[in-house]
């Protein structure tokens, strides 16, 4: 799977909350579901990882898109996940 459809099914999980300080991205919570456990896992999201990754209710995804998919910059405006950095 290349980077973009990678990106493309993490930006389609419903994200339910994010922190960061417009240089760093602390992290980015999807809902700790059954589906988007089984989104992640066909990613290659190791139960490992995702174990450490996850709370009650909420799954932090910052880390795997960052390091496993491919993803250089986290921006909401710009659909969430993308492959590039965009000019400031």
């Amino acid at each position: 799977m290349d980077v973009k459809t990678k990106l493309l099914v993490l930006n389609n999980m419903e994200v339910v909350e994010t922190d960061g300080d417009g240089e760093c991205l602390y992290y980015v919570l999807v809902l700790n579901s059954e589906e988007n456990r089984a989104e992640l896992k066909h990613l290659g999201f190791p139960d490992s990882e995702l174990s450490e990754c996850e709370g009650e209710d909420f799954i932090d995804i910052s880390v795997f898109a960052f390091e496993q998919c491919g993803a250089e910059w986290y921006q909401s405006d710009l659909g969430g996940f993308i492959d590039y950095v965009p000019q400031q």
